[in-house]
């Protein structure tokens, strides 16, 4: 489809049709061939696994543009006229702008769709239009066994609304031929490729090759006579409109057998609500079967674990044994432990006052370190003031001699050389004097520094070894925490064993309970499934028996 063809948009298509009648399969088909039906597709369900391939924002304004005319959301409504509010057709046309600005091949699938037809089809010039039709009894049987409340309540409903929904498809197909075609269920499960060649020449462009997605078993093909001759019965142009749509999609309707005017209406309807009642039943026992299997697997299961407590509480008794023995040991160790923790603080006693004994000769010793300072500072000063006193006596001799030199200027030279000689002896022997005073000194200085330094590596190896001993103590302290941890610990054990034999046989009760309710269940529900089934047998052989008089009947009146 070309641009001028578009009337300038990129080529759209739209996938419609009955619900139930494998417009899912369709779109699914469409979508692989390379047309994007939107960002946000509705998620998988229960009743259609492989997705429904529905954009979310058609969808939800779908049912927004039928909730305004005061109709059920889901669609099933028969009313021939639906207007869609201002507001709606205001966010359709923008919805359309933004599926346009792409600028790629483009469409959407939603059954609600066929309410709209006219609506969209103005709105979206460009679009194509692509039909999936099935059997009303198929799409009945599918809207009975997925268990609607419209069709719960009124079974009847379901035919109705695959007719009103038959009829806008024929009638816009008949005024839109250019535009629209119509496809089998059967031919879309059996040939996807057929389907995308379709789809490519309604768009007028090339679609690439899916791969098929449909699964044997998705779809239940086929009905017993006697629900088709329900439909006939109840709505006779039902048959008229399906082979006119079948007729449109290609298939040859030659072969299909004709009928005549049938008038059971009353038996008919009566065997539609037999009929989804069947469904509704079937529905129920596959639900209960999946909740016996449910509850097999879950008492299964509690037995597994059950039987895993079981091994688990061996294995607690074969290690309770063994942690009895091993606390016997623990017991007597422990008790050695204490005796020498006994010894031990004796012991600690013992190095304690060893401790402020040698603190005491610390004591002593800097108080005869300071007395030796002291002693020493004395003969110092006592030293200064010796050499002082020689100081005053030369320097008395010096005044003497002065005097003398004043009184003898002629024995000048002679005592001035005689004063040299004693000035001279003095200062050497002063001289000497000072040499021996620090030669002593010094020797007391190195006797004082060796005696510190022995006292202070003594102080030092006892302080080193009374930090050892406190540390060797404390890790036997530590030691014994320990153990009495551990003591603790076993004692919290056999308690929780003992705890837990009560809660094994709670749990043991609570099984039995469980499985007496599931069994009691089980058989409530399965007399319940007999007698529905008795009375849906009975409701079965009567409507047979109905169905028969009144064909007898009808051929009695045939004949006469």
């Amino acid at each position: 489809m070309d641009r001028d063809q578009t009337h300038g948009h990129p080529p759209a298509l739209v996938i419609g049709g009955m619900h139930r009648s494998g417009t899912s399969l369709t779109a699914s088909l469409i979508a692989g061939a390379g047309v994007h039906l939107g960002d946000s597709l509705m998620a998988p369900a229960e009743s259609n696994p492989k997705g429904h391939y529905e954009d979310l924002d058609f969808y939800h304004l779908h049912q927004r543009m039928l909730a305004a005319n005061g109709l059920s959301t889901d669609g099933f409504t028969c009313q021939e006229t639906i207007d869609p509010p201002a507001s709606a057709r205001v966010e359709a046309a923008e919805l359309v702008r933004n599926r346009r600005a792409t600028n790629r091949p483009w469409g959407w699938k939603d059954p609600r769709t066929i309410l709209f037809l006219d609506f969209w089809a103005a709105l979206v010039p460009e679009a194509r239009w692509l039909f999936v039709v099935r059997s009303p009894e198929e799409v009945i049987d599918s809207l009975f066994r997925r268990g609607d409340t419209a069709f719960i309540v009124n079974p009847r409903h379901a035919l109705d609304v695959w007719v009103a929904y038959a009829r806008r498809i024929l009638d816009f197909v008949q005024r839109h031929t250019e535009r629209a075609a119509v496809v089998d269920v059967t031919r879309v499960a059996n040939d996807p490729a057929g389907i995308v060649t379709v789809a490519s020449t309604l768009m007028g462009i090339e679609l690439v090759s899916p791969a098929p997605t449909y699964e044997p078993g998705l779809l239940m093909a086929g009905q017993p006579d006697h629900r088709t001759a329900f439909v006939l019965a109840a709505r006779p142009e039902a048959h008229d409109l399906y082979t006119e749509l079948l007729r449109l999609s290609g298939i040859d309707t030659t072969s299909l057998t004709p009928h005549g005017p049938i008038r059971m209406t009353d038996v008919a309807e009566a065997g539609i609500a037999e009929w989804a009642a069947s469904c509704r039943n079937r529905a129920e026992r596959a639900s209960l079967e999946a909740r016996e299997a449910k509850a097999r697997h879950a008492l299964e299961r509690v037995s597994s674990d059950l039987e895993a407590e079981r091994i688990a509480r061996c294995e607690a008794l074969a290690r309770a044994d063994s942690l009895d023995t091993t606390m016997a040991t623990f017991a007597d160790d422990l008790a050695r432990e204490r005796a020498a923790r006994e010894e031990l603080h004796q012991h600690s006693s013992g190095l304690t006052a060893e401790r402020d004994r040698l603190r005491e000769e610390l004591a002593d010793a800097a108080q005869r370190r300071t007395e030796s300072d002291q002693e020493w500072s004395h003969r110092m000063k006592a030293a200064i003031r010796e050499r002082e006193d020689i100081v005053a006596d030369l320097q008395a001799a010096l005044d003497a001699a002065r005097a003398l030199a004043a009184a003898a200027h002629a024995g000048r030279d002679e005592i001035i050389q005689t004063l040299k000689a004693q000035h001279d002896a003095l200062r050497h022997e002063l001289e000497v004097q000072k040499a021996a005073f620090r030669e002593e000194l010094g020797h007391q200085r190195t006797a004082f520094r060796t005696e510190l330094e022995s006292q202070k590596a003594f102080f030092r190896a006892e302080i080193k070894a009374q930090r050892d001993a406190f540390r060797a103590e404390l890790e036997a302290q530590e030691n014994d925490l320990q153990v009495e941890h551990e003591a603790k610990t076993r004692a919290i054990h056999t308690e929780w064993e003992a705890r837990k034999d009560d809660l094994q046989r709670e749990l043991e009760a609570e099984k039995n309970e469980l499985v007496a309710l599931l069994e009691v269940e089980r058989d409530g529900l399965i007399a319940q499934l007999e007698a529905e089934r008795m009375i849906h047998e009975s409701l079965r052989m009567d409507m047979t028996g109905r169905i028969e008089a009144a064909v007898a009947g009808t051929d009695r009146t045939i004949l006469g």
